[in-house]
């Protein structure tokens, strides 16, 4: 009779949460994989990661029926093969970290608001669903993913906030009140006592798996077909690349460790960071902070110990000031939302006598080929073609040229760099487009900063014997460098002599600028670097404030 009974008796009823990542492919100070494992209900942890169709190109998966996803404007892919590539070497790094801590990563190749359902009904006989746990977002098409999933799940969908390094509870202003220029953000942030939450701890060990004969077969992802199911063949790095890094939460911190401690980069990037070539002139951690491969807060933390052990400078906080442009730009996207895509910026600023932007397929085509025979444009258009980087320099010089010299719709700029860059992300794009590296035609949240960059200054100060040029215009290499920014400048029979005829191996250029012609004939040694970014540009008195105070105990909080 005990036997019996022990038999009949009802189990004690499981509970899963799922957590779907989506830019937050780490382990590492990461809210949904803590407040998840740390559930006080919740037995079981299933993490699951979509490939989306309307981000991704699955048109080779097999079983599926997806058209390849554009861009909303100009029919651009959404992501090019380079990106892709990252993209799933970050998630199949996060997958291997998740078997280190004893669970898991269910893959699937579908949005989110179809697979997740699915997976739930699968787990009913067996599992009460809890939650659904996914980082916050503040762009559309995230947020409709998660409107989406509410209206489907029979269970709660609960939003964390990781992305950023202040996090939004706690500014010193409600988001509607975000002020409109950067610099009163960052003063207004500067000024608070602990504007910074700490670094979440890493788990040792999750939460386990739901058992489950389809999702133990669902979870068997064969990682060798996932690139070929996306159109992206194994080929090599072009080994110019200043970026030569894997996606994935491992090189990111391999990659922050160097160059915070063995390099020590960081304490002179103040002064290299306008630079072209190498890879320790800039930090090169945007593409994994863009996937959450890394956190902000992470990197803060880094920053923080090497002041500690050496000394905080210019330099040292100089990534502070970076990380807050960033989090401004997250703001930004949150307090306007799609008015961050508007031609007219987000405060749709336009006066009557501005000209309409251009649509024209060949300006378009040379811009993004770099074949404008504008050398220093055309290098840095090059280098992001083939390797998905660009340095920031380079990027305000290309957007400032389709914009400002080619008035071509600044829209088709932000839908190529998202295309291309491996640190694409919504609200920085276009915030930098339309404010970070300058306004366009007035269309940003600050009108005043309307710069309009001169390339043949600009190439001179910032290359001035052309090694970046003959790098990425190889037509070029044998151009004398007094030429090499300007060789339609040159004599037919130097052009002869250089193996570069204008018009036959390099184009002719397709705008000039009467402009540039004061620095055609300057020598670059004497041409004076510019100012920079007035929004860069700092007092002593903010410099001594912004000297990191010590953390402060302060009560714990909720990354909700």
């Amino acid at each position: 009779m005990v036997n019996s009974i022990m038999l009949h008796s009802t189990p004690t009823r499981r509970s899963v949460i799922i957590c779907l990542f989506r830019h937050d492919l780490r382990i590492r100070d990461n809210p949904i994989l803590h407040y998840a494992n740390s559930h006080p209900t919740a037995t079981h942890m299933l993490p699951v990661y979509c490939f989306d169709p309307r981000q991704v190109n699955l048109t080779r998966a097999r079983g599926k029926d997806y058209a390849e996803p554009k861009s909303r404007l100009f029919n651009l892919p959404r992501s090019s093969k380079l990106r892709t590539r990252f993209l799933v070497e970050s998630v199949l790094n996060l997958k291997t970290n998740l078997k280190k801590l004893g669970s898991e990563l269910l893959i699937a190749l579908e949005p989110p608001e179809e697979f997740l359902p699915r997976v739930a009904d699968e787990l009913l006989p067996e599992y009460d669903v809890e939650a659904v746990y996914l980082q916050e977002e503040v762009t559309d098409e995230e947020i409709r993913v998660q409107q989406k999933l509410i209206h489907r799940m029979n269970a709660p969908v609960e939003s964390f906030h990781g992305a950023t390094l202040v996090h939004p509870e706690d500014l010193p202003f409600p988001m509607e009140d975000l002020p409109d220029v950067y610099t009163k953000f960052r003063k207004a942030v500067e000024s608070m006592d602990t504007p910074f939450r700490p670094v979440l701890p890493t788990p040792k060990k999750l939460k386990p798996l739901p058992g489950n004969d389809l999702l133990d077969q669902m979870l068997t992802v064969d990682a060798d077909h996932l690139l070929p199911s996306m159109g992206v063949v194994d080929t090599a790095p072009d080994l110019r690349t200043v970026f030569p890094f894997g996606g994935g939460e491992d090189q990111a911190i391999e990659r922050l460790t160097d160059w915070v401690w063995n390099t020590k980069s960081i304490s002179t990037y103040k002064e290299t960071r306008n630079g072209l070539l190498g890879t320790d002139y800039s930090s090169k951690l945007s593409p994994w902070l863009a996937l959450g491969c890394l956190s902000p807060r992470e990197i803060l933390k880094q920053v923080e110990a090497y002041e500690d052990s050496n000394e905080a400078n210019v330099s040292t906080y100089w990534i502070r000031f970076e990380l807050l442009w960033r989090d401004y730009f997250w703001f930004v996207g949150g307090k306007y939302g799609n008015g961050i895509f508007h031609r007219d910026g987000v405060l749709a600023n336009r006066s009557d006598d501005q000209p309409s932007w251009k649509v024209d397929p060949n300006l378009m085509k040379a811009w993004i080929h770099g074949e404008t025979g504008i050398p220093w444009v055309d290098a840095n258009m090059r280098e992001l073609r083939n390797t998905g980087y660009m340095s920031n320099r380079g990027r305000q010089n290309v957007a400032s040229f389709l914009a400002k010299d080619l008035r071509v719709d600044w829209r088709f700029g932000g839908e190529w760099f998202e295309t291309h860059l491996l640190d694409y992300d919504p609200c920085s794009n276009y915030g930098n487009w339309q404010y970070g590296w300058f306004s366009v035609a007035g269309v940003g949240n600050d009108p005043r900063e309307n710069r309009h960059f001169n390339m043949i200054k600009q190439a001179k100060d910032y290359d001035p014997e052309g090694k970046y040029v003959a790098m990425w215009c190889p037509e070029l290499r044998d151009v004398p460098v007094e030429h090499i920014h300007t060789p339609w400048k040159m004599p037919h029979d130097v052009q002869q002599k250089a193996n570069c005829v204008i018009g036959r191996d390099y184009p002719e250029p397709i705008v000039l600028q009467e402009v540039w012609e004061k620095h055609v004939a300057r020598p670059p040694k004497d041409t004076k670097k510019s100012s920079g970014n007035p929004n860069e540009r700092v007092s002593k008195k903010d410099s001594r404030r912004r000297q990191r105070r010590k953390a402060k105990a302060s009560k714990p909080h909720s990354h909700r």
